[in-house]
């Protein structure tokens, strides 16, 4: 299939363009299949080692390190090795590997001295070695991955090959047919550090598609609706252009059916009408590279989380020369993936989404693009790619895009919880269709506590707390496990999993953390109109309106108001809008006139009065703080009732006056 001479001279242009990177790769992958418990590397910083085994691997002092160089000396050899001790314990084996030749003769006195100077044993893979392996069929593969060179195959598995190509294509079509006819957003990715920490590596589409064609590991991370899935679509299409195969995998569904991966391929309708069996699919997999990508690892289920380690453990050892991504929210259990890249999917920027709008769009983009632009709460909510595209279809559909932030939020919500994706999740066990009250139970913590996530252990605390409520309310009959809440909250809905530094949870934007702790201030507000109760309403005003934290919540709950006030539903948003002022009047009047102008003209037009009297009281005090914080609340408010003290002083002569 390949000359001999073919393989020589590409290991030459390996020296001659000292492509060091690309060398060790393919060594990394020749090595791991003589010693499978070797564990490949970062390639930046890696002290020495290119792929290591450490002892409490293996044997107890048996540990192995691989250094790789395409220009072989023993200075090199030394200066890897001087490394590894200093920051390797319990090695006795050093590997090196290089694409130059190394004669027995070098390779002893090599090996001498590195045995006496340091007490490792060397063990050298040279220019035979890697000619030898590579002529081996079942390494054909990695003629194309690692090295470039074309392989012509037989004719009967070269119509093998588009067989399996046609069935993978199938299979990403049939991923992509939720965003058919939309324009996809090339993302970027951050690279995380070994403990989950942001990086300063951005990585983008191409830099994952090289790298699952070197056969390396990644672990893409990124909340919901950040773009996972459509990420894993656009790398299994880029393969496709370029002839090579990208195996798209509902990992729990591999999971759940106990079968070794080209087993589960083989019986997925795409491959099994096309006669693909699990050996065929072994077969071009020695000529053709694979990359396996693996979709939902945070959907496991914690039972499963065993076989999960196991099965992919196995696909990792079995398949050294492919690539493997696995995309998942942060979890609480990484993908065993040793040396794997971790990346988390970023937001969109502002000119990626006028390209997506524009071409979605066309000649109406300028005006959503405006909209969104100018909106700050929209203009944040539609960073994220699925809600972008959601607020895109509904200006698509002629459908109102909620002029409020609640509205918004709730609207964007209500389609997150309908999709076809989640509905069934969030209607039955453990959630039973009140994922809100699990959610409220959550935001109104962290809220209280002036965060934006909670601990693990608190986390579950609520969860139960929100269980006996929904109990005692008739809602549900049993409790559920609080770690499957969270689980299944995490996967089908809004929260997120943070395992940096320590485990805990956050919404994945703060403003639905806000949204879900309005609802309930909102609920009890109403409650009070209803039933009004003097020392309940000081209780409200004593736990959020006087809280700083609560701040945001309670301007969603105005900001409401003067929606509901004008869609007919006046009377009652108006007195609860004049409550909330009232309440807030006598703890923070700027923060009460602010209020009062999110609920609105018809709140401003019953509490104005008693408000501006009390500011005008306070402007005209001879303390100049006063003066000072009577003006700040005549602002905030933006009524045009204090234009007579407000203009004179920005329209004056008296520097001093309007600087102050």
């Amino acid at each position: 299939m390949i000359l001999r001479s073919d393989i020589e001279r590409a290991l030459d242009d390996l020296k001659s363009n000292e492509e060091g990177m690309r060398f060790q790769g393919l060594a990394v992958v020749l090595a791991k299949k003589k010693w499978p418990d070797l564990i490949a590397c970062e390639r930046k910083k890696d002290l020495g080692a290119d792929a290591i085994a450490k002892a409490n691997l293996a044997a107890e002092g048996q540990g192995k390190v691989l250094a790789c160089s395409t220009t072989p000396t023993i200075g090199k050899i030394r200066a890897d090795a001087q490394k590894i001790r200093d920051h390797f314990p319990s090695i006795s084996t050093l590997i090196f590997a290089t694409p130059a030749p190394v004669t027995n003769t070098t390779g002893e006195a090599w090996a001498e001295a590195i045995h006496d100077e340091f007490g490792y044993d060397l063990v050298i893979m040279a220019r035979e070695e890697f000619i030898t392996s590579l002529m081996d069929p079942s390494n054909a593969s990695l003629l194309s991955s690692q090295l470039g060179l074309a392989v012509d195959v037989e004719p009967n598995l070269a119509a093998l090959v588009e067989r399996v190509r046609a069935a993978a294509s199938d299979v990403t079509g049939s991923w992509s047919r939720r965003i058919a006819g939309k324009p996809l957003i090339e993302l970027r990715a951050r690279r995380l550090d070994l403990e989950g920490a942001d990086s300063d590596d951005i990585l983008r589409l191409d830099d994952l598609s090289a790298a699952l064609h070197r056969g390396e590991r990644v672990i893409l991370e990124g909340a919901a609706g950040r773009g996972k899935t459509t990420t894993l679509i656009q790398l299994a299409s880029m393969h496709a252009e370029i002839g090579n195969t990208a195996l798209l995998v509902d990992l729990t569904r591999w999971v759940a059916s106990r079968t070794e991966i080209l087993q589960y391929i083989a019986g997925m309708p795409q491959f099994a009408s096309r006669s693909v069996s699990a050996a065929q699919l072994a077969q071009v997999g020695a000529a053709e590279h694979f990359s396996f990508l693996l979709n939902g690892w945070n959907e496991i289920g914690g039972s499963d989380f065993a076989n999960a380690e196991s099965a992919l453990r196995a696909l990792e050892r079995d398949f050294p020369a492919a690539g493997i991504l696995v995309a998942t929210r942060t979890h609480y259990m990484v993908p065993p993936l040793p040396g794997a890249t971790r990346a988390r999917l970023l937001t969109v920027r502002r000119r990626e989404r006028a390209s997506y709008l524009q071409r979605r769009l066309g000649a109406r983009a300028s005006e959503l693009r405006e909209r969104l632009d100018n909106d700050a709460v929209l203009d944040e909510l539609t960073r994220t790619p699925f809600i972008l595209s959601e607020v895109t279809s509904l200006f698509e559909k002629g459908a109102p895009v909620p002029s409020t932030k609640m509205g918004v939020i709730e609207t964007v919500t209500r389609l997150a919880e309908q999709s076809d994706e989640h509905r069934n999740h969030l209607q039955s066990a453990p959630l039973s269709g009140c994922a809100y009250a699990f959610l409220g139970e959550l935001a109104v913590r962290m809220t209280d506590s002036g965060n934006t996530s909670i601990p693990d252990t608190a986390a579950r605390f609520a969860v139960s707390e929100a269980s006996n409520s929904l109990v005692a309310a008739g809602q549900i009959t049993d409790l559920p496990n609080p770690t499957d809440v969270l689980g299944t909250l995490c996967a089908h809905h809004l929260l997120e999993l943070q395992d940096y530094p320590a485990i805990s949870f956050r919404f994945e934007h703060q403003q639905f953390q806000e949204f879900y702790a309005a609802i309930g201030l909102k609920r009890q507000l109403y409650n009070f109109v209803s039933q009004p109760n003097t020392e309940s309403e000081h209780e409200f005003a004593k736990r959020y309106v006087n809280e700083p934290s609560w701040a945001e919540p309670l301007r969603l709950v105005a900001d409401e108001i003067i929606g509901a006030s004008q869609e007919g539903e006046a009377d009652k948003s108006i007195t609860v809008g004049m409550l909330l002022v009232r309440m807030a009047e006598p703890l923070d009047v700027i923060f009460a006139a602010e209020l009062a102008r999110l609920c609105g003209e018809q709140v401003w037009s019953r509490v104005g009065p008693t408000l501006g009297e009390r500011l005008r009281t306070i402007h005209a005090s001879p303390i100049r703080a006063h003066k000072n914080c009577a003006l700040s609340g005549m602002l905030a408010s933006g009524s045009e009732d204090f234009r007579g003290i407000i203009e004179p002083l920005l329209s004056t002569d008296d520097e001093q006056v309007l600087l102050g």
